[in-house]
């Protein structure tokens, strides 16, 4: 339809604004997910991940995620995007926003073990952040995180995400919204 057309269409417009923002980078790309690097992520990170999307068990689940990951983001709902390392291709982490269809979206990330605390975070969901905000002007961004997960709260007062509510979810994992 081409309500869908136009959806993927601003998906694509996301996707080119943010690796055109991210140019400015000089330790990491933004590249568009896709299953060669889903493959990479699950070769080097089996066992590790449980933190981000699901716990990557073989390719035929890692199979399954990309053909979901595609269908969002031809409804224009979600873009993921990975981090990749200028130098050596590696999988730093990945970036995405979620809720794409409404007025509110949702930031999300996970950085490899091997390259937490070095700013990655801060810097790749800046990138992404300006690439929404110079779209959609009038749309807002909502940032939720683990309270016990205490770098990920100051990553999101870092980057100027003010506090809303504390939130429980039915694993009973307390969050909080910014």
């Amino acid at each position: 339809s081409a309500y869908m057309r136009s959806n993927a269409n601003e998906i694509n417009q996301l996707l080119a604004e943010a690796q055109k923002i991210s140019k400015i980078s000089k330790r990491f790309e933004l590249v568009e997910l896709d299953f060669g690097c889903a493959n990479a992520i699950l070769e080097c990170n089996t066992g590790n991940v449980k933190d981000y999307f699901i716990d990557f068990g073989d390719l035929g689940e890692v199979t399954q995620w990309i053909a979901e990951y595609q269908e969002l983001a031809s409804k224009g709902i979600k873009l993921e995007l990975v981090i990749q390392s200028l130098t050596d291709k590696a999988i730093i982490g990945m970036v995405a926003l979620d809720r794409l269809n409404t007025e509110t979206a949702l930031i999300r990330m996970w950085i490899n073990p091997s390259y937490q605390n070095q700013g990655f975070a801060k810097e790749a969901c800046k990138y992404f952040i300006d690439a929404y905000a110079k779209l959609y002007p009038d749309k807002a961004i909502m940032y939720t995180a683990d309270i016990k997960n205490i770098a990920s709260v100051n990553l999101a007062k870092s980057l100027d995400f003010v506090f809303t509510r504390y939130l429980s979810d039915t694993d009973g994992i307390d969050s909080i919204e910014l």
